[in-house]
């Protein structure tokens, strides 16, 4: 629900640049252009207006004008403030071009000599369009580090980008004040300060949310009420400036804090008067983005009635609209409501039917645009006609020129000898263009294909980047481990963005389940699994504290959700896992595994006491029916036990490419007895990255340790 609006806010000093005249007659009037202003204004128009269809012919054509107001700062007599204008608005459209190809460092690079551009005229001139373009600058900097903060994966250098970006915004908003003092209180200037208030807002918003994934919720609700603060600010704004769009779009992104609190209620009341306005103004779009919303809430609560009756409602009007986003979002929510309520059948129907549209959304994006090589073609044409032409003439006049004198010194002879030689030659000049356009048309060809395949990656890495988000988000808190087992250790370590491996946490009553997951796979289809078993595992230890019984719920479970039966086109995908439930007073551990042991090293002992799992997967090919061996063991005070997945064992070492193997495991394991669970944490980290010795690791690790 975040960032629905606020897009970049650029060029409203450059309106004659982006308004206005077709790409033909822009190309004319370049032909035409004689004075070095003209063709800078009207080569800049001509790249705006290809920013979306062609962004690489926008830079080219903006660098060409960039080059020539330099010319204009060196060699015209015009004052020095306008100079600066022309090379600052040049600078300023080249940093929005690669702001639009992700290309963040030149962006970066483009905005900084714009300021500088803006502070030279400052030095003498201060008035209200030289601030404009100053604030509208220094807002697209903050909007580079913002987005470099949302797609950044640690959480240290995503503050540090958000807390750049909050510094520009900052200053934008400054500037934007004086601005509204010095010329009144004007409308246009209002709704600038009202939109600095929502671009903080928003920045504060993210911020909290990256403290909130880590667990750090104290830090997560101060920042989470500094976002509320100013978003407030600029809805009081659009209040008063009557902007019933603005005003709706905030109340969604304030509703969406409240969701991220928890505060569901204060979320709907917003939700709800998001879609009072939507009504009011017939905005069809708009209204089935606020039920999404209000379905989306009524889910968190599960209050399934009134999410599935606002989520129908949402999914019938999308048959009047063609606004794929929205659709993709109302059956996505379905998907969820579906499984929650245990009706397997409709959530994966509306989960295909999403899949399925988001599929249609992006290639009818990538159908768009115009080619590259027509406007540069057209455009190189255009710029070097006059040359070409005078060129031509020139050789015309010399081709006439020796032509004569072959005629007088060799006769008839020895024209039809250059007749014959003339033939040759503009045969193989023939030849040569022919082989350049093939050339050139196959090089065109790998250049769209190698586009079209970075985006389709950049796509899918920005997908499963936030799948990560969803999954760590899935994953239980550190905090409540360690509150329930203060010398404990959970070394996690996915072998890809996201992970096929999972450690599950549940407290009740008296008694605290904890358990290592392995399921099929690793990446994205193993994150798939990881969802389900979470979930049903979940729900399997709310019905029952038996971890026997919990193994037998948790395989019927999975075998429901992917529709596993004994025919042959079923999935055989599956999981093993080691689950115990702890009784932390009296030190005693009920353990249950599926091909997943557990370890066992006590105090002052020298091995590895292990009991082994039952020889059977959850899902796949076990029978429903199948029965989980559990065993009760009981602790003394210092005792340690261990559960984990294959992984660290697995792990091929770089020197030899030989397996760790689980002797090894063993072995490190009494070797580090010693040290607090901490310090063992560490060791096994540390050393286990000295084993792989840079080469790939094959497989997701995960390691749980607690000493009672």
């Amino acid at each position: 629900m975040k960032k629905i609006f606020f897009l970049l806010f650029t060029f409203s000093f450059l309106v004659s640049f982006s308004q206005g005249s077709k790409i033909d007659s822009l190309l004319s009037l370049i032909k035409k252009d004689k004075e070095d202003t003209n063709k800078v204004k009207h080569l800049n128009e001509l790249a705006w207006n290809l920013k979306y269809s062609n962004t690489d012919s926008s830079i080219s054509i903006t660098k060409h004008a960039l080059a020539i107001a330099e010319k204009i700062i060196t060699h015209s007599k015009l004052h020095k403030s306008a100079k600066e204008i022309f090379l600052g608005k040049c600078l300023h459209q080249l940093g929005a071009l690669y702001y639009f190809k992700d290309d963040f460092s030149n962006s970066l690079d483009c905005y900084f000599k714009a300021i500088n551009s803006w502070n030279k005229i400052s030095e003498t001139n201060s008035n209200y369009a030289i601030n404009k373009c100053k604030s509208a600058t220094l807002g697209n900097i903050a909007l580079v580090y913002d987005d470099q903060g949302d797609m950044t994966i640690r959480d240290s250098e995503q503050q540090i980008k958000y807390d750049s970006a909050l510094k520009y915004y900052f200053m934008a908003l400054k500037i934007d004040s004086i601005i509204l003092k010095e010329k009144g209180n004007q409308v246009e200037d209002k709704s600038k300060i009202a939109n600095d208030y929502s671009n903080i807002g928003i920045i504060y918003d993210d911020k909290a949310d990256v403290f909130r994934q880590s667990g750090d919720t104290i830090q997560s609700n101060r920042i989470y009420q500094k976002s509320l603060d100013y978003y407030t600010k600029a809805l009081k704004n659009y209040k008063e400036l009557e902007n019933q769009n603005q005003i709706k779009l905030l109340l969604s992104n304030i509703g969406g804090v409240y969701i991220d609190q928890r505060n569901y209620s204060k979320a709907l009341e917003d939700f709800i008067s998001a879609l009072r306005i939507d009504e009011r103004s017939e905005n069809k779009s708009g209204i089935i983005t606020s039920l999404n919303n209000i379905g989306s809430v009524y889910l968190l609560q599960n209050n399934f009635p009134e999410a599935e009756k606002t989520l129908l409602q949402a999914d019938s009007m999308n048959k009047d609209t063609k606004t794929m986003k929205d659709k993709i979002q109302t059956e996505t929510l379905l998907s969820k409501l579906y499984d929650k309520k245990g009706q397997p059948e409709l959530a994966l129907k509306y989960l295909k039917t999403a899949m399925a549209e988001e599929d249609t959304l992006y290639y009818i994006d990538n159908d768009k645009g115009i080619s590259h090589d027509e406007i540069n073609s057209e455009f190189d044409k255009q710029e070097e006609a006059a040359k070409g032409e005078s060129d031509k003439q020139k050789a015309v006049e010399e081709a006439t020129a020796k032509k004569q004198i072959i005629i007088i010194w060799l006769g008839t002879g020895g024209l039809l000898l250059v007749i014959i030689f003339s033939v040759f030659m503009y045969n193989r000049w023939r030849l040569t263009n022919k082989q350049k356009l093939i050339i050139e048309a196959q090089k065109s060809e790998v250049e769209k294909s190698k586009n079209i395949i970075e985006e389709k990656n950049k796509d899918i890495t920005d997908s499963i980047n936030y799948a990560r988000r969803i999954q760590h988000a899935k994953l239980p808190k550190q905090e409540e481990i360690i509150s329930a087992f203060p010398d404990s250790l959970i070394l996690f370590k996915p072998k890809d963005i996201v992970s096929g491996d999972f450690y599950f946490y549940h407290k009740k009553d008296d008694t605290s389940f904890i358990a290592a997951v392995d399921c099929t796979g690793h990446g994205v289809p193993g994150a798939f699994m990881s969802l389900i078993g979470s979930d049903k595992l979940e729900e399997a230890v709310s019905k029952s504290s038996n971890t026997s019984e919990i193994l037998s719920r948790l395989n019927m479970g999975v075998k429901i959700a992917l529709k596993q039966s004994e025919s042959d086109d079923s999935t055989r995908d599956g999981m093993d896992i080691a689950l115990c439930s702890v009784d932390t007073k009296n030190r005693i551990i009920n353990y249950a595994g599926a091909n997943r042991p557990i370890w066992i090293i006590r105090k002052n002992k020298p091995e590895v006491e292990e009991i082994k799992a039952t020889k059977k997967a959850i899902g796949g090919f076990t029978e429903d029916n199948q029965h989980f061996d559990s065993h009760e063991i009981q602790l003394q005070q210092g005792d340690t036990f261990y559960i984990f997945s294959d992984g660290y064992a697995d792990t091929f070492s770089g020197e030899n490419s030989k397996k760790l193997t689980t002797k090894k495991f063993k072995e490190i394991l009494l070797r580090i007895q010693e040290k607090t669970m901490v310090e063992q944490k560490k060791h096994l980290d540390e050393f286990i990255e000295s084993w792989k010795d840079n080469t790939e690791q094959v497989d997701d690790i995960l390691v749980i340790g607690i000493r009672l």
